[in-house]
């Protein structure tokens, strides 16, 4: 059975319990249900089989045990749950802190959502700071020599606009000028993330890559550009950054798309581009300040003379 079936066959089994339909339902509040309330359906869902597993209990059973000791005058049954969650944590600490943490959350939601609440509180540990590192244009060429055809368009998009990545998965046909260089990207509200319209530029070479992309593509203004979702991406870009070797060299724990954007404002401040500038170009949500908000204005022709003067920093080929 593939991956996919099992995962699949499984949580259905998960979900005939009473115990797990209520807390789905506290999770999943919408129908259909966003992405990142189905992504951490599916997270919740691994975790608490490890812990189902480790206790031996199925879900109601849990339920109906915790119901029991919360009515005992009993203190030692009374915490019985809590002192098994916790030796579950330490458990699974010997491997991984914050997994730790993820799976203690994990059944403390699960019993909150069946208003039988654990009296737990677990900190988590302070995160491992990362490396900073902005990819140079080898490396970003490196990339582009490992990628399939749509993945090698992706990047230098990604590389040349420094849009966001969930942007860029909205993007149409009718969004790309093909008018240029440089060529410009219309983000509308619907593919920004503060739901802020604006506009982006890409160089002569990621048009190249773009063009001999959008063959494979349907001749539609409508039509999607790239039909791959984020997590599938983001996927793509670590193990590229994996197959070039920077996550070894550069001691980075993975390579994601958002080094794609610090690249690109870091060429934007070393051609010397104003940074209310840079923001819009970028999507920033602009500030409240004074300068920012209420007197910086560039006009869209601005903008396009400013992206010119960063083009030879940020052209890869």
């Amino acid at each position: 059975m593939n991956k996919k079936r099992l995962e699949k066959t499984e949580a259905g089994e998960l979900e005939r319990f009473d115990s797990i339909i209520r807390w789905k339902n506290n999770i999943i509040t919408v129908d259909p249900a966003p992405a990142s309330q189905r992504s951490s359906w599916r997270q919740y869902q691994r975790a608490f089989k490890q812990f189902q597993a480790w206790i031996k209990l199925n879900p109601d059973q849990m339920i109906e045990l915790r119901a029991k000791q919360l009515s005992s005058a009993d203190l030692i049954e009374r915490g019985w749950m809590e002192d098994k969650v916790l030796e579950f944590k330490r458990e699974i600490s010997k491997r991984s802190e914050h997994s730790s943490v993820l799976y203690v959350s994990t059944v403390k939601s699960f019993f909150m959502a069946n208003r039988m609440p654990l009296y737990i509180r677990v900190s988590r540990p302070p995160p491992a700071r990362e490396r900073e590192h902005i990819p140079t244009k080898e490396e970003v060429r490196k990339m582009i020599e490992l990628a399939p055809r749509m993945t090698k368009a992706l990047v230098m998009v990604l590389a040349e606009s420094g849009a966001r990545i969930g942007s860029v998965l909205q993007l149409r046909r009718r969004h790309i000028d093909s008018q240029g260089p440089p060529f410009r990207i219309d983000f509308t509200a619907e593919t920004m993330k503060g739901r802020i319209p604006c506009i982006g530029f890409i160089c002569d070479d990621a048009m190249g890559f773009l063009r001999r992309w959008l063959v494979s593509v349907p001749d539609d203004p409508e039509v999607k550009i790239f039909d791959i979702t984020e997590s599938a991406v983001e996927r793509q870009i670590r193990n590229l950054g994996v197959g070039i070797g920077i996550c070894q060299a550069k001691g980075l724990s993975e390579f994601s798309s958002h080094k794609f954007r610090k690249r690109v404002q870091t060429c934007f401040e070393k051609a010397r581009i104003p940074a209310n500038w840079a923001d819009r170009l970028l999507g920033h949500v602009p500030s409240h300040s004074a300068q920012a908000g209420a007197y910086s204005r560039p006009a869209e022709e601005d903008l396009r003379e400013a992206y010119i003067i960063a083009m030879p920093y940020l052209k890869i080929f």
